[in-house]
């Protein structure tokens, strides 16, 4: 046994002695040239290797300033790969003897150049074989001779440039990689990762089986494996994939995914988590989670949802269906479902993506949906239902709470169809209905009825901004109304549009944000007829200008009005004062004066009282004219 312990004891003394001793013996860079041709052989490109260092345990060269040609056939003017060190692994025995046998290579903070031709060819597919410059290699790859048994990239930065899809060159750096096993026409392991800016962990991580490569379509290189998001800002992703659609937009991604691909069929399942999401610059409050499960036809470029659980906060809703993303617009056949859950979630996602409400508003209530979408993806037509119960909008400049007891919408592919509901806000009552037909083409027509009784116009005004009527916005008043109005044409082209109906105006006081003060009036008739309002018997007052008679307004978009009034006076300096607000309106907010289904203003600059907007003649009686 003693002697067992003294063998051993002199063996550890001996490698100690190899390997403190061996790295002085052999002379490396004696081997430069050996080594960078045998990597040439293996990789097919030019290699410039720095000088060489060696280690014993494990055996290893480390080579300075490591640089990879590019194929000729792409001419970039770049190298395809440069390193600050690359360290190659080498087999012992055979190293004595001369000869060089590489096994691994580990490139640490490389820059990596990739980029795909016109004709849908990769710089790297030709590396390791005798391919035609610039021109996919056939096959699977079979004619290549580059095999390692362990390749490492760490801390590289990749550069992609995308001829083909006339993409901008993109950068993505703090990336991981690892194959284990590499060789033509076989599967082997890999393992990546990227580390974004930012606080907490901002690993995404990417780990499974893939190929044999498909160098001709690299979209049917088999894959098994999985994709983990770890605490990964959806900001700093936007700038790591360079997106545009993610601007503005920001939250934090946890979660795991499954993901398989043989021959271009796709398939994924998982669970994901947004926490903190932001959207178009306002704060959710709450989070959103989604547990699903697709497949896609990567190569028609079709994707189907077998199962899409979200979570809103605590407002479930379930997405299933199909999209295809082959033409432009995509396609889609989707259902929609939800049974009686907060409507406060779903309302306020809307309104900060744009579709629906403005961004200030609070709604409450409760919410069930039953629809079917199908056709382009940017005007799908509906099948179904929608009903909301309890609805109550409150924020913004709303004075009191606008409660919406019932409304149901009936939705069919050629129309949209309300029930007659009732919106009020203190003492006022407004009822409605409207059907909105041929919603899927670029002129909808509508078919509306408004009453309101006697009412509150401050708290008319209120109902108006909680429904979304954008000329309500800003305007405030105080006095009565009544309206009995009847509405049908195109909703975007407003001067096209025919009403009917009447109403009235008494003791009221208007104030817009284009006037510095109250226009009041103390009595106007009102009655409609085809695209005009026409006022008479009106007593109407601003600043302290009194004025009598009538007027006939038409054409909302750009509106114009014919009048004969009397005033007692009017002060030139006063309404110079009076008028000094002003402001400017983009086509697209003069369409959407009038709006019978709410529409987010959000991205709409804010619009001048349509006073500012009026054009017109008539006739203007005044007793004295004072000009300063």
């Amino acid at each position: 046994m003693r002697k067992l312990a003294i063998a051993i004891a002199i063996i550890l003394v001996l490698g100690v002695i190899a390997v403190l001793i061996l790295p002085s013996v052999i002379d490396v860079n004696s081997y430069h040239d050996r080594i960078q041709a045998e990597m040439q052989t293996k990789l097919g490109r030019p290699v410039t290797l720095g000088r060489l260092h060696l280690s014993i345990l494990p055996l290893y060269f480390s080579a300075e300033s490591p640089v990879i040609g590019e194929d000729p056939g792409f001419r970039t003017g770049k190298a395809f790969a440069e390193a600050n060190e690359v360290d190659v692994s080498a087999a012992l025995w055979p190293l004595l003897h001369g000869d060089v046998q590489i096994s691994s290579l580990e490139l640490k903070q490389p820059k990596i150049e990739l980029v795909r031709n016109p004709q849908g060819a990769w710089n790297f597919s030709s590396l390791g074989n005798n391919a035609s410059a610039g021109q996919p290699p056939a096959g699977n790859g079979a004619n290549q001779t580059f095999s390692l048994q362990d390749m490492k990239i760490t801390d590289g930065t990749v550069v992609l440039t995308d001829y083909q899809k006339r993409q901008p060159r993109a950068v993505y750096d703090h990336i991981d990689l690892r194959l284990m096993g590499y060789a033509p026409g076989h599967a082997f392991d890999l393992i990546a990762a990227a580390h974004l800016p930012g606080q907490g962990a901002q690993l995404i991580k990417l780990q499974g089986t893939a190929g044999p490569i498909n160098s001709a379509q690299g979209i049917n290189t088999p894959f098994d494996g999985s994709l983990e998001l770890s605490e990964v800002s959806l900001s700093g992703l936007q700038k790591f994939l360079n997106s545009a659609s993610l601007e503005n937009t920001d939250a934090i991604i946890s979660g795991k995914a499954n993901l398989k691909n043989q021959a271009g069929k796709f398939a994924s399942d998982g669970s994901l988590k947004l926490d903190q999401p932001r959207v178009h610059g306002h704060d959710l409050g709450y989070p959103i989670s989604a547990d699903y499960k697709v497949s896609d036809d990567l190569n028609a470029n079709r994707l189907n949802i077998e199962k899409g659980n979200l979570k809103l906060g605590n407002t479930p809703l379930t997405i299933t269906g199909m999209m295809n993303m082959q033409p432009t617009p995509s396609q889609i056949d989707l259902r929609i479902n939800a049974s009686n859950v907060s409507i406060q979630e779903v309302a306020q996602l809307a309104a900060d993506f744009g579709t629906a409400f403005s961004p200030g508003m609070k709604i409450a209530g409760q919410l069930t949906a039953d629809l079917h979408a199908q056709g382009a993806a940017n005007q799908p037509a509906m099948n179904g239902s929608l009903q909301g119960r309890n609805l109550e909008i409150s924020g913004k400049d709303l004075r009191d709470p606008v409660k919406v007891p019932i409304i149901d919408l009936a939705l069919t592919p050629t129309e949209v169809r309300s029930n007659d509901f009732s919106a009020s806000t203190g003492s006022t009552t407004v009822t409605g209905r409207f059907a909105l037909s041929q919603y899927t083409s670029n002129s909808p027509l509508v078919d509306a009825d408004l009453h309101t009784g006697r009412a509150d116009l401050g708290e008319f005004l209120s109902i108006a901004k909680a429904y979304g009527v954008s000329a309500a916005d800003g305007v405030s008043g105080s006095g009565i109304i009544s309206l009995n109005l009847h509405a049908t044409g195109p909703i975007k082209n407003s001067a096209a549009m025919n009403f009917s109906g009447n109403g009235m105006l008494q003791n009221a006081q208007i104030r817009t944000p284009s006037l510095t003060a109250p226009l009041k009036i103390g009595n106007a008739n009102l009655t409609f007829s085809q695209n005009s309002a026409v006022l008479q018997n009106v007593s109407m007052a601003l600043g302290s200008t009194n004025a009598t008679g009538a007027l006939t307004l038409s054409n909302f978009d750009n509106p114009k009005v014919q009048f004969t009034l009397s005033a007692d006076k009017l002060i030139a300096s006063e309404w110079q004062k009076i008028f000094a607000a002003s402001g400017t309106q983009s086509a697209e907010s003069r369409n959407q004066f009038w709006n019978f289904v709410p529409r987010a203003e959000a991205a709409v600059a804010a619009q001048p009282s349509i006073i500012n907007r009026m054009t017109g003649s008539g006739k203007l009686s005044i007793g004295t004219l004072l000009y300063d």
